[in-house]
């Protein structure tokens, strides 16, 4: 375990954000603990079920909308604006010559 702390903070310092990237894993670590600190103080794991089926519902309403986003990328890949005269013109001198 000492290897993976050593190579992590050695790594972390050729990184221009490493400051960031520390604070943001003890900010994790800290709010773990407190968030079930909260949750024994309260007794909130009897909302646990409610909980657990609006966060159910909330991630199939965000999997259905990208799908969806996906699907109207792909139909909407492959569309090409008209040449104008000029841009036809070139293209059609450029058919006809001979390659040099």
């Amino acid at each position: 375990m000492n290897f993976f702390w050593n190579y992590f903070f050695e790594s972390a310092k050729e990184r221009r954000n490493a400051n960031v990237c520390v604070c943001t894993i003890t900010v994790f670590i800290a709010g773990g603990v407190a968030g079930c600190q909260l949750i024994e103080a309260f007794d909130l794991l009897r909302y646990l079920p409610l909980f657990l089926s609006g966060a159910g519902l909330l991630l199939a309403a965000l999997i259905w909308r990208g799908f969806r986003q996906m699907r109207a990328r792909r139909l909407n890949r492959y569309k090409s604006l008209p040449l104008s005269r000029d841009e036809l013109a070139k293209a059609r001198s450029k058919l006809r010559k001979q390659a040099t």
